[in-house]
């Protein structure tokens, strides 16, 4: 006789049952919502965004040992206005590290590659003049590389790369928050986004999608920032320090300072040249370029008045490359 707390009665059984159903129906009713979304945000002309995060800054950081490494450090300039693919098809025997970091110093990290042995490639610096003047900056994704990144933080990246290359869903424009904040400035959801990042850290602006009278009042606030400051000789005898360092291990170097089209640039550009820029080059062991020496350079327009148009990106790298290659930093 079978006792009447025997768990292979039916009765028993029934919950697990239904725990496993509710289960199935809720990865079902997901799988249409996400399938559904990504329906309609690719008809919407969305596209995959790789987030430039840390974690994805700290991969690129690793890959610097390779054979013939050129890196690029800067901040949002470089970031925007370089083109990795033309740089590619020109050297497609080099690799290219991106470790521009968008509002940040690359001070630091070029002390970091100073003072890594193992690193004996090429550098190309997008500075400004307020990156030069700057007192003992930080940057928060060598922070992170030094005392965060590891193999688990490896593993999480590469998970999310693989939903992030094929979930539009996933872009940083499309979350619930952004689509609220559409919604109730325009009466809208949100249009595909001018700025566009990659896996390999290059970021493409497109900004005939983006909001033109927002970039003209910026252009215009930036008239009364004529202020100029010096750089300091101690920072130039930091970056001769770090530069001297590179080079003796065979590495290369050079100070690129890319294009602007603010409003009442020539007053700005002609100071910077002349009373800042200049002062610069003479003290420091290394080329720089400025984009106002060369007519190839200087005919750019920047739309938001600091970066390169996706459109521009690769005539403008071409001609930089070739310069580069005028003045024997690049092979």
């Amino acid at each position: 006789m079978h006792s009447s707390t025997s768990n292979s009665s039916p009765l028993a059984r029934a919950p697990k049952s239904r725990s496993m159903a509710t289960i199935i129906i809720a990865i079902f009713i997901a799988i249409i919502f996400v399938g559904t979304s990504e329906i309609f945000w690719r008809q919407k002309n969305h596209v995959s965004f790789y987030t430039d995060s840390s974690a994805r800054w700290s991969k690129v950081r690793d890959s610097i040992y390779k054979d013939n490494t050129v890196v690029l450090l800067g901040a949002s300039r470089m970031h925007v206005g370089f083109s990795h693919d033309t740089f590619n098809k020109t050297f497609s025997n080099y690799h290219l590290a991106n470790l521009a970091t968008d509002g940040s110093n690359f001070i630091p990290i070029l002390e970091n590659l100073a003072n890594d042995e193992n690193f004996k490639g090429i550098i190309l610096i997008s500075a400004t003049i307020n990156t030069l003047t700057t007192d003992n900056p930080i940057n928060s994704n060598l922070i992170y590389y030094q005392r965060e990144w590891n193999i688990i933080r490896n593993l999480e990246l590469y998970i999310d790369d693989k939903f992030q290359a094929n979930l539009v869903s996933l872009n940083p424009n499309l979350t619930f928050s952004s689509i609220l904040r559409s919604l109730k400035r325009s009466k809208k959801i949100p249009k595909k986004n001018y700025l566009n990042s990659q896996i390999d850290r290059e970021i493409n602006c497109d900004y005939s999608l983006a909001d033109q009278n927002l970039f003209k009042k910026n252009n215009e606030s930036f008239k009364s920032k004529t202020n100029l400051i010096k750089i300091s000789n101690k920072n130039i005898e930091k970056i001769n320090l770090y530069i001297k360092a590179i080079k003796n291990r065979g590495g290369k170097l050079v100070f690129i300072h890319f294009p602007i089209s603010f409003t009442g640039q020539k007053v700005i550009n002609n100071n910077i040249r002349y009373s800042i820029w200049k002062d610069f080059e003479n003290k420091i062991d290394i080329p720089t370029l400025h984009y106002l020496d060369y007519p190839k350079l200087k005919r750019f327009n920047c739309p938001d008045g600091s970066h390169i148009d996706a459109k521009d990106k690769n005539k403008f790298t071409k001609d930089l490359i070739q310069i580069l290659i005028d003045i024997k930093v690049l092979p």
